[in-house]
């Protein structure tokens, strides 16, 4: 299995006590259009999984570690970073019809929202730039995994095949950079950048 990549120094074996990743989020509206089509998918399909919260809802651009701790340098690095990238990314739509399983841990396997290949370019086009200015700063990986942008509405036994759903979507604006505390469903916001300056 290979290592995975973490800005952060996390000794082991002890396991990290946050995550932190780059997101986009849905606008109040859209989460609770999310919400409602969430709830809906669950009772039709028989899922028991619990629904994200609607200030959990958003899709994941760039995992950057786990750690005990979240440096305040390492922080205002990334900071730069996201600063430089978001004054050359113009604002962008992000678009849904689908809802498909990921594999996940057995029985746990995650409900997501996806687009057909070509719609979500934006996310895409900012992952790559955001990867090129990280390499200016860090160590970065030779190559990224590959980038499916998704929305996770929750986790279920069920594997369930794509199937399509009334379009959902919204202009993103901004990203953000989030400490989520591993196990305890929290997420504090470290950092927000408008796209266009």
């Amino acid at each position: 299995m290979a290592k995975q990549f973490s800005l952060f120094e996390t000794p082991r074996p002890s396991l990290p006590k946050y995550n932190v990743f780059l997101a986009i989020f849905p606008d109040d509206r859209t989460a609770r259009t999310i919400i409602e089509l969430g709830s809906a998918l669950r009772q039709t399909l028989g899922m028991h999984g619990r629904l994200r919260p609607v200030s959990h809802l958003h899709v994941s651009l760039l995992f950057l570690g786990g750690t005990m701790v979240v440096p305040e340098k390492i922080v205002e690095v990334i900071g730069r970073v996201c600063q430089t990238v978001a004054a050359v990314t113009s604002p962008f739509e992000i678009k849904f019809d689908q809802v498909l399983s990921f594999r996940g841990r057995p029985g746990n396997h995650p409900l997501v929202l996806v687009g057909d290949d070509q719609v979500n370019t934006g996310a895409r086009n900012l992952l790559g730039c955001l990867n090129a200015e990280f390499a200016k700063h860090f160590p970065w990986p030779a190559s990224a995994p590959q980038f499916v942008p998704h929305l996770t509405l929750l986790y279920d036994k069920q594997e369930l095949a794509p199937r399509p759903v009334g379009p959902v979507g919204w202009t993103a604006t901004e990203m953000v950079l989030v400490r989520s505390e591993v196990g305890a469903t929290q997420y504090d916001w470290l950092g927000r950048w408008a796209f266009g300056g």
